[in-house]
């Protein structure tokens, strides 16, 4: 029985001998990861039309205060 190297789990860069049978064959599969779902986002405009209809609701808010 001669002794191979095996993967460590805790330091997987680090791979530490480990008794084996010499016929012994491991079999590695890859899986390719999915492409990410895409992220929905505001354009330029949108986000310049959104601070300015907020920046209209604070100013409506503060002045109906001011009048009450």
């Amino acid at each position: 029985m001669a002794a191979s190297m095996c993967p460590s789990a805790v330091f997987p860069y680090n791979p530490v001998p480990c008794l084996l049978p010499a016929s012994t064959k491991q079999t590695y599969s890859v899986q390719v990861a999915a492409a990410p779902a895409p992220v929905p986002t505001l354009s330029e405009w949108a986000m310049i039309l959104l601070g300015v209809m907020l920046a209209g609701g604070a100013a409506l808010t503060i002045q109906r205060r001011r009048a009450a």
